[in-house]
This record gives C-alpha cells, structure tokens and sequence, in this order.
C-alpha cells in the first residue's frame, strides 16, 4: 500500500472511473489532465478502478515545509510524490485542514477537486 495520500475522513463526493496504463497503489495519489485524484484500493494496469476528487487525506509532504495556517493551499509535487507550498510546476490538492510542522511527515487537508470546488 502506498502512503502518499491516507484517507482522513470519507466525505468523497466526487468519483470518476480510471483504467490505468501501470499498476496503482491504493493511497497513490494521480494526476490526471491538471487534477490531483486519490487511488482508494490497488488499481492493477489495464483494470477498470475508481480514483477520489474529494476528500478529507492526510498527504506525505516536503518534510522541509511547515504548514502552520489551517485553510493554505496545498499542492502535489507530481515529482517528488509530496505536498509542497510550491504552486509553480505542480497541482492544486487542496487546503489544510491541520497545521502541520516542518518535522511532520504528513499534513491533513481537503481534497477539493479543481473540477468541482474552487
């Protein structure tokens, strides 16, 4: 199992279908066409799955970055596989809903799917 995106609280309301080329990881977090997903089970290639828009997730970050105010934008460093403050290069996840130290490991926030909420 991946631990790049751990789900916090179930309030998915935005599902959509995805038949990837690579086997996923459930807790992987996907970009498809600028927008950041989460595989909630394994996803084997070729196989028909479903990823989440929306959510609450405990995401793996920069362990540099320190996200001190509840309500920042977080986004996926698609490279890196963490969440970072940087908006440049990378997606939009969401906002913090749990300030997280530099030391953390993780930072909760929202799911907010650019899609659907902005």
């Amino acid at each position: 199992m991946s631990e790049e995106a751990i789900m916090f609280k179930d309030t998915s309301i935005l599902t959509i279908p995805h038949t990837p080329g690579a086997d996923i990881e459930g807790g992987e977090v996907v970009v498809l066409e600028k927008k950041v997903y989460v595989a909630k089970r394994d996803i084997a290639s070729g196989e028909e799955g479903t990823l989440d828009g929306a959510g609450q997730y405990r995401f793996k970050k920069d362990e540099a970055v320190a996200f001190a105010d509840v309500g920042a934008v977080v986004y996926w460093d698609d490279t890196a596989n963490e969440a970072t403050e940087t908006a440049a290069s990378n997606e939009r996840i969401g906002t913090v809903t749990e300030a997280a130290l530099a030391a953390d490991t993780h930072v909760v926030c929202d799911l907010i799917h650019a899609g659907s909420i902005v």
